[in-house]
């Protein structure tokens, strides 16, 4: 079934992806790590990037750019063309929901700061999350097929 395999895929790749990207977004925002902030940040990034990858079909916009650029399946850049547009729409939206969620819930503070927020998080979110899931996605994909016995 594709939609038990999406799950437990994005289950396991979304585990790495958003606790690196939750640590760097406190890291630039914050200066720090502050553990109940984290674990607040992290549940609900990784609800969100989970119902994205799920509900969301955006490896069709990699599917696309890679057709775009004709390379094929089998060349050594593919991965990494096929990754960039995933990996800079699950940044935007994460970005975005942490950034509300920091800036505008908790630290109760207007527009403007929200949008320096999600400017100044969207291009590290993206740097640590494109690397990951090229490095990931392979082992994550093997990951699931054993849980599901494909």
């Amino acid at each position: 079934d594709i939609m038990s395999y999406r799950v437990i895929y994005n289950g396991i790749l979304n585990v790495f992806i958003v606790g690196a990207i939750v640590l760097e977004m406190q890291l630039v925002n914050v200066g720090k790590v502050i553990l109940p902030a984290f674990i607040m940040n992290f549940i609900i990034a990784y609800v969100t990037a989970c119902a994205v990858g799920v509900f969301l079909k955006i490896e069709k916009s990699g599917m696309a750019l890679t057709k775009m650029l004709d390379v094929d399946k089998d060349h050594f850049l593919y991965q990494a063309i096929f990754n960039l547009p995933i990996s800079a729409i699950f940044s935007l939206v994460l970005s975005v929901v942490m950034s509300i969620f920091n800036v505008v819930i908790i630290l109760q503070l207007g527009a403007i700061p929200l949008v320096f927020a999600i400017l100044r998080g969207f291009i590290p979110a993206f740097a640590v999350g494109y690397i990951l899931v090229i490095f990931l996605s392979a082992p994550c994909h093997g990951w699931t097929r054993k849980l599901l016995k494909h």
